[in-house]
């Protein structure tokens, strides 16, 4: 052969060495889940503390704010003989803040983190009403998943799900001895979703 011969030689260790460290790293992203779901927890209860963020929520009635007033108490005994809240409850409504007074939806905000994803929410049942609007949700009920055959998936949204017991739904109609629940709704951590 006439000419020059040239041989080049690649050294590539070292990204061969990075891009498997990476590859590795992403095969489980549960530690990386775990944090974005406590910075998502964290903000929520954040949003309840502040009262809505960036926009304030929509304030009160004035119908609840007297109840949290009242609450089995005779009503005049915080009304002016002239009209008007006496001291005690007007500072008891200026403490007012949504959706906050017992803590127990803002505490049940939890996530959970796998190595593909991480889910935000409540087990708290009014929770969606909240979230989503009472007329949005209504009708929908989480109830326990069955498993192995039965086990309702997310390809099973907007499909017939059937009767277990009062707790449980499946997937099949267990060649004819179920009822059908409703229409599956959603499919998370906390169940199965069917809308009635």
């Amino acid at each position: 052969m006439a000419g020059a011969l040239l041989t080049v030689e690649i050294d590539d260790k070292g990204l061969s060495e990075l891009l498997n460290t990476l590859l590795t790293r992403t095969q489980n992203m549960k530690p990386v889940f775990e944090i974005v779901g406590k910075i998502l927890r964290d903000s929520v209860r954040e949003n309840f503390l502040a009262g809505g963020r960036p926009e304030k929520w929509t304030p009160l009635k004035d119908a609840t704010l007297l109840n949290t007033i009242r609450r089995g108490e005779n009503m005049k005994v915080h009304l002016k003989q002239k009209g008007g809240l006496k001291k005690k409850a007007v500072n008891r409504l200026a403490d007012k803040r949504i959706l906050i007074e017992s803590k127990h939806l803002m505490n049940s905000i939890n996530y959970k983190a796998s190595k593909d994803k991480v889910e935000i929410g409540t087990n708290v049942v009014y929770g969606a009403t909240h979230q989503f609007g009472r007329d949005a949700i209504k009708g929908i009920f989480a109830y326990e998943n069955s498993s192995a055959a039965d086990e309702i998936t997310k390809a099973d949204i907007g499909k017939d799900c059937y009767i277990v017991d009062d707790q449980s739904v499946a997937k099949t109609d267990g060649t004819g001895t179920r009822s059908v629940a409703g229409k599956v709704f959603d499919v998370n951590s906390h169940g199965v979703w069917v809308k009635f």
